[in-house]
């Protein structure tokens, strides 16, 4: 899971915090989070496209090629996953009047991965799940005797218009080490690193100016 919490101290005041003013704090903090989620989901999306990962995945002559993806899912996965976010108010407790909590990668990535975006179908009807293989399966053997080349023989259909995969005796297909990634350690996951600095400063910037 990546995210991060922001609590208010009542501590770090200088006075005692009646309750009319406790109040008024979680009522700032709701604020913040309905004011802001729109710009804490456009800028994890924005990181997921910056990334090499995105841009490999847009290039038929890339990882796009290599998993066999067309564009149109690709564009739509990356917008799911920015979706994934999740922003919600903590309660007050004895030590805190409560504060935010954002989550943008959760434990559990069966919702996208099941999204019928994150896999397709084959012309022989085999089902080729390419996200969960791009962000779990590492640099895994996941295609024996199978490797893939440049779409050369008229007769061969490819789904990107530039590679397709062959049989070859010894040859195996595996994520590109270049963007292969596993449970902890992938697309999404650094894309979520990259953006947390920034989510952080604007949630900050909300409460500081009520």
């Amino acid at each position: 899971m990546a995210g991060f919490s922001i609590k208010i101290n009542p501590q770090q005041t200088e006075q005692v915090l009646s309750k009319a003013i406790q109040d008024m704090f979680r009522g700032q903090i709701k604020d913040v989070v309905r004011k802001n989620r729109k710009k804490v989901i456009d800028i994890f999306h924005q990181k997921l496209v910056e990334s090499p990962t995105f841009n490999a995945l847009m290039d038929n002559w890339g990882l796009q090629g290599d998993l066999g993806v067309q564009i149109s899912y690709v564009v739509e996965t990356t917008r799911l996953i920015s979706q994934m976010i999740n922003l919600e108010t903590l309660p007050p407790r004895s030590k805190d009047l409560g504060g935010i909590r954002v989550t943008l990668v959760r434990d559990n990535l069966e919702p996208i991965l099941n999204s019928p975006y994150a896999q397709y179908e084959t012309s022989k009807g085999v089902t080729i799940p390419w996200l969960e293989w791009l962000l779990m399966a590492g640099t895994n053997v996941l295609v024996a005797d199978y490797q893939v080349a440049a779409e050369e023989d008229p007769g061969r259909y490819s789904r990107t218009g530039a590679l397709i995969m062959l049989p070859s005796k010894g040859g195996n297909f595996s994520v590109d080490a270049n963007y292969a990634g596993t449970i902890n350690d992938n697309w999404i996951t650094r894309a979520a690193s990259a953006a947390l600095p920034q989510i952080e400063q604007i949630l900050m910037a909300g409460l500081r100016n009520g």
